[in-house]
């Protein structure tokens, strides 16, 4: 008869499940996951199944625990990340590349357009991030 599987976590997302997993497996443990098809499929009944349980083997529960308490406290540390190209150009004020489209509600001419009836394009107002100056796209 096999070994028995020791229940090491409990998630109520699929997701976080998954990557406990897959963690996990990297490690070198032997991981089962039980009730991940009926929350990955209706999450509404993740409460009543008791969430998604990562098992391992009994021989391997403790290191795993240990694992996942580590994971789970991990310090997050943000190092320099290489600055946000969004490919909407350059800002003329700060010079940041952090610009993120805008385009407003249409009113009149958004519902004539919806109706199938031809009027200028829409021009798109662009924002930069950083400092927050506006200008329309060229």
């Amino acid at each position: 008869m096999g070994e028995e599987l020791v229940t090491v976590a409990t998630s109520y997302n699929i997701v976080e499940a998954e990557f406990l997993r897959n963690h996990l497996e990297d490690e070198g443990f032997e991981v089962y996951l039980a009730d991940e098809n009926i929350v990955g499929s209706y999450n509404l009944l993740a409460n009543a199944v008791g969430g998604i349980k990562i098992r391992v083997p009994s021989r391997e529960a403790q290191d795993a625990m240990r694992f996942v308490d580590d994971l789970r406290n991990a310090e997050i540390v943000e190092e320099d990340l290489e600055e946000i190209d969004s490919g909407y150009g350059v800002c003329e004020k700060c010079e940041s590349r952090d610009i993120s489209p805008y385009r407003e509600g249409f009113g009149l001419k958004g519902v004539l357009l919806f109706l199938g009836i031809p009027l200028m394009k829409p021009r798109r107002k662009l924002i930069c991030n950083d400092c927050g100056f506006e200008r329309f796209e060229k």
